[in-house]
């Protein structure tokens, strides 16, 4: 993420704003990969050039055992409909069953993600272990 957003990065007010894959406009959700390399991708992918002159940051976090689910009922040509995933991610955080969900990278064919709910009542039970300050290789560009 960008490291001016550090600050705020287990808010989920950044994907309320600017929804992602899996949450519509106005739902808060923190989007995390399994990897930086993972995190570096999924966010190069919306990136203009310019923004990557500025420092970047990567938060390593725990997630409690038992917390996390994952999401199956993917429907038919789920990477193609954003509409779908937005619909179930939705579903998922309104139910507040687990704190996490894991979904698939539709960006890496094994690579997954894990979506968190803010609103859960065991969100503070997340850590954060470590932070890794990233800047972009202009070989990216």
């Amino acid at each position: 993420m960008h490291a001016r957003w550090q600050s705020t990065a287990l808010s989920g007010d950044g994907a309320a704003m600017y929804p992602g894959r899996w949450n519509k406009p106005g739902s808060r959700m923190v989007y995390v990969a399994d990897s930086l390399a993972l995190a570096v991708l999924e966010t190069l992918v919306h990136l203009e050039a310019e923004a990557t002159e500025e420092p970047y940051v990567g938060i390593e976090l725990s997630i409690p055992d038992g917390h996390i689910t994952r999401l199956t009922d993917l429907p038919a040509g789920w990477k193609q409909s954003i509409t779908a995933t937005r619909d179930l991610g939705d579903r998922w955080l309104t139910t507040r069953r687990t704190l996490a969900a894991q979904v698939p990278s539709a960006l890496v064919p094994d690579g997954t993600n894990l979506l968190l709910n803010p609103a859960h009542p065991s969100f503070g039970e997340v850590r954060e272990l470590r932070r890794v300050e990233f800047h972009w290789d202009a070989r990216l560009f």
